[in-house]
């Protein structure tokens, strides 16, 4: 999949302020447990805006499923 502008942008600020790159992550995780479209948004922030490989957002997944 292609990075937008919004993507590379959210990329680009988490990278450099790690305060943007959990308050990302927290919100992702939190819509893990939402409906299909919460989910596909999760996966692209998480992806495409925080860098997570598939393998780390699969164990991230299990873990969440677990609690």
């Amino acid at each position: 999949m292609q990075l937008t502008g919004h993507d590379e942008y959210a990329r680009n600020r988490a990278a450099r302020d790690p305060e943007f790159a959990r308050l990302r992550y927290q919100t992702a995780i939190e819509l893990l447990d939402g409906n299909d479209e919460d989910r596909r948004i999760a996966l692209r922030v998480l992806r495409d805006q925080l860098g997570l490989t598939n393998a780390a957002i699969q164990e991230l997944q299990r873990k969440e499923a677990t609690v």
